[in-house]
């Protein structure tokens, strides 16, 4: 078992600073934009730490991320549009703090977004 004072010791807090901003920064304007989906924003914020604790363990094969729930979650609240950029974002970041960068982000992110917008669009 990794000790968490080591895995900090680890982890790449310049390398990933950008998107640690990017996220804090999607997140702030979220909050200001959409009141009332205060909490689809904290289970934004909530993924995103998922995907730094992710990076910080090495825990990439049990496949944990909340980028997928949190998507249809905001989408359901927010609408297909808004839960469209949630799904690209929340994918995008968690690809890059994960690390797991591919060539499967060409489909995967595009998917996100799809499915965001779907979900809200197919909704009764």
């Amino acid at each position: 078992m990794v000790n968490f004072i080591d895995a900090l010791r680890q982890f790449d807090f310049k390398k990933n600073k950008i998107y640690l901003i990017i996220a804090i920064a999607v997140l702030i304007i979220l909050s200001f934009s959409f009141r009332k989906q205060t909490t689809t924003v904290l289970l934004i914020l909530v993924s995103i730490l998922l995907s730094i604790f992710v990076a910080m363990f090495k825990l990439k094969r049990f496949g944990l991320e909340l980028a997928t729930f949190s998507t249809v979650i905001f989408s359901l609240t927010a609408g297909p549009f808004a839960g469209a950029i949630i799904g690209g974002v929340l994918s995008f970041l968690h690809m890059m703090i994960t690390q797991s960068i591919g060539i499967y982000i060409m489909w995967v992110i595009p998917a996100y977004v799809i499915a965001g917008f779907l979900v809200a669009s197919l909704q009764g």
